[in-house]
């Protein structure tokens, strides 16, 4: 087993928080190239949760019937390909979050307009939803 492999296995949570987070540091779609070369984003904050966690069951009452538990999501995307999910693998389902805080010269700039946001602002959702779009692929790639 390679030793990259050892280190995901060992401390999955860990590699996979500095992945996330090395991906907006460096990458070039994680930079205002089109102004100023500033960051559409600070340090990113990631999280984890078990997909067994109650809360994800309450969301079908929060938010509506329609609403998909991790384990959910999951076994649908298995059926498409004609796989199973087998009870212990139900155990193992973890969901990874990450929130992307706007950068603090955009947010300053966002305060000062009264009716339309800040050139920054509108930047940053347009370009930064790219970035964002951006790391998804590359976490899963990753996995």
């Amino acid at each position: 087993m390679r030793e990259d492999n050892v280190i995901f296995l060992k401390n999955p949570n860990k590699v996979l928080e500095q992945l996330i987070k090395n991906f907006v540091l460096e990458n070039d779609q994680s930079r205002r190239t089109q102004l100023d070369l500033g960051t559409y984003f600070e340090e990113p904050l990631v999280g984890f949760a078990s997909g067994m966690d109650p809360l994800f069951f309450e969301y079908k009452t929060i938010i509506g019937s329609f609403h998909l538990t991790p384990r959910e999501v999951i076994s649908a995307a298995l059926r498409e390909k004609g796989k199973g999910l087998q009870l212990s693998e139900i155990e193992q389902i973890s969901v990874i979050s990450w929130v992307l805080p706007i950068a603090e010269d955009t947010r300053k700039s966002n305060r000062k307009e009264g009716q339309f946001p800040s050139k920054l602002w509108v930047y940053t959702k347009e370009f930064g939803e790219a970035c964002n779009h951006a790391l998804r692929k590359h976490v899963i790639g990753f996995l």
